[in-house]
């Protein structure tokens, strides 16, 4: 039973490692390569998104909402360009590390992690 929770354990070391490792290596390839300037069509339309007209109609049509989705929108999708991509590959590597460690370290169903033998008190009543 020592062996097989070791293995396990050393599995699970080694999946987490892999993980870890593979995502911040694609996080730092990506800000490596990645360019931070706007092309002139992304700029001019973060121009016109930013102007007082366009957050005017924005409130007309939809109402205070409809402005807070608008920005929740252009910042989600920033979030998907350029050297911020890095950064956002990288905060979703650590997060999927710490859940993978999460989840994983939890003991089988079914098993008995303080190694005790269930069995022994099959068929007992408790002392009443």
């Amino acid at each position: 039973m020592d062996d097989r929770a070791a293995n396990r354990k050393k599995r699970i070391n080694i999946m987490a490692g892999l993980i870890l490792s593979v995502g911040l290596f694609g996080s730092a390839m990506i800000y490596l390569t990645a360019e931070n300037e706007p092309d002139a069509e992304t700029a001019y339309q973060f121009k016109q998104e930013d102007s007082k007209r366009y957050v005017h109609e924005l409130e007309l049509f939809g109402g205070k909402a409809n402005v807070v989705a608008s920005n929740f929108r252009i910042w989600f999708g920033g979030l998907w360009e350029g050297k911020r991509l890095a950064s956002t590959v990288a905060w979703i590597t650590v997060i999927t590390f710490s859940a993978f460690l999460f989840f994983a370290g939890r003991p089988e169903p079914g098993s008995n992690p303080e190694g005790s033998d269930d069995r022994k008190h099959e068929g007992k009543r408790p002392a009443e």
